[in-house]
Protein backbone atom coordinates (compact mmCIF):
# COMPACT_ATOMS: atom_id res chain seq x y z
CA UNK A 1 0.00 0.00 0.00
CA UNK A 2 1.38 3.36 -0.91
CA UNK A 3 1.85 5.90 2.21
CA UNK A 4 0.42 9.41 1.16
CA UNK A 5 3.65 10.81 0.26
CA UNK A 6 4.33 8.17 -2.51
CA UNK A 7 1.11 9.18 -3.86
CA UNK A 8 1.73 12.66 -4.05
CA UNK A 9 5.22 12.34 -5.41
CA UNK A 10 3.96 10.13 -8.16
CA UNK A 11 0.85 12.09 -8.92
CA UNK A 12 -0.76 7.89 -10.09
CA UNK A 13 -4.23 6.66 -10.37
CA UNK A 14 -6.43 4.40 -8.63
CA UNK A 15 -8.16 1.79 -9.76
CA UNK A 16 -11.82 2.93 -11.30
CA UNK A 17 -14.41 0.54 -10.67
CA UNK A 18 -17.38 2.62 -11.80
CA UNK A 19 -18.57 1.61 -15.29
CA UNK A 20 -19.99 3.42 -18.70
CA UNK A 21 -22.74 1.31 -19.15
CA UNK A 22 -25.34 2.97 -17.30
CA UNK A 23 -24.88 6.32 -19.16
CA UNK A 24 -24.32 4.14 -22.65
CA UNK A 25 -27.63 2.59 -21.79
CA UNK A 26 -29.44 6.25 -21.58
CA UNK A 27 -27.83 7.26 -24.56
CA UNK A 28 -29.33 4.41 -26.59
CA UNK A 29 -32.58 4.54 -25.21
CA UNK A 30 -32.42 9.05 -26.68
CA UNK A 31 -31.52 7.39 -30.21
CA UNK A 32 -27.65 9.64 -29.27
CA UNK A 33 -29.51 12.38 -30.75
CA UNK A 34 -30.41 15.53 -28.74
CA UNK A 35 -31.52 19.16 -29.23
CA UNK A 36 -31.93 21.27 -26.72
CA UNK A 37 -33.86 21.15 -23.65
CA UNK A 38 -35.74 23.73 -23.03
CA UNK A 39 -38.86 23.60 -20.22
CA UNK A 40 -38.44 20.20 -19.59
CA UNK A 41 -38.26 18.63 -22.97
CA UNK A 42 -35.80 18.34 -25.99
CA UNK A 43 -36.47 20.16 -29.23
CA UNK A 44 -35.66 19.82 -32.44
CA UNK A 45 -31.81 21.09 -33.34
CA UNK A 46 -30.82 23.10 -36.18
CA UNK A 47 -27.57 21.17 -36.78
CA UNK A 48 -26.16 18.14 -35.85
CA UNK A 49 -22.58 17.48 -35.16
CA UNK A 50 -20.85 14.59 -33.56
CA UNK A 51 -19.18 14.26 -29.83
CA UNK A 52 -16.57 12.18 -29.19
CA UNK A 53 -15.25 10.52 -26.04
CA UNK A 54 -12.57 12.28 -25.20
CA UNK A 55 -10.54 9.11 -23.68
CA UNK A 56 -11.07 6.81 -26.41
CA UNK A 57 -12.14 8.94 -29.70
CA UNK A 58 -15.36 6.65 -29.52
CA UNK A 59 -18.34 8.34 -30.53
CA UNK A 60 -21.10 9.41 -27.98
CA UNK A 61 -23.88 11.30 -29.76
Amino acid sequence: MNTIMQVFETLEYGPSPESDGPAQDWLEAHGRRFGHFIDGAFTAPGTLFTTQNPASGAVLA
